[in-house]
């Protein structure tokens, strides 16, 4: 399938899932395997919380305490939006993932913190806060240092390769 065609799934997917009681299908499954194949097994299932109806649990401390922080850029506007990114994780034991590589758009209404602004972001993450690192192919690598290291900045433990 085309990269778009699965961006598109990527985006419109956790709406769709939660409106249609859509689970446990062979339209979910194959997501989870592309997810698996492209990721690696730990970051997919914290991922597939992005993807499941409520109570959003954490598949490690098995709490409710999902938490997502967007980050907007208000200068790349899509339709009534803007252009987004965003973090996940749980607050019980501070493990986390950032998106999927991909444009994304915030919610229409939904807070965010303003793309770019390091002190906002090391604001609004939590502390000690431990992502989970994706399994990336080779031509996708330098966007995941890019996303790495402005975590990284904002924790203070700038590693600029």
């Amino acid at each position: 399938m085309p990269r778009k065609a699965w961006q598109a799934i990527l985006e419109g997917a956790p709406a769709y899932f939660e409106r249609s009681g859509f689970q446990n299908n062979m339209v979910l499954q194959a997501l989870e395997e592309r997810f698996r194949e492209q990721y690696g097994d730990e970051y997919t299932n914290f991922l597939l919380i992005y993807f499941g109806p409520p109570p959003r649990v954490c598949p490690y401390c098995r709490t409710e305490t999902i938490r997502k922080l967007w980050l907007g850029d208000p200068g790349h506007p899509r339709n009534d939006t803007i252009w987004g990114k965003w973090y996940m994780w749980c607050e019980t034991c501070l493990r986390g993932i950032y998106c999927p590589l991909g444009s994304y758009i915030v919610p229409v209404g939904q807070p965010y913190v303003v793309w770019g602004d390091p002190a906002a972001l090391k604001k609004a993450l939590p502390q000690g806060l431990r992502l989970i690192e994706p399994f990336f192919p080779p031509s996708s690598e330098n966007e995941r240092k890019k996303l790495q290291r402005l975590f990284d900045s904002v924790r203070g433990l700038e590693t600029w390769e």
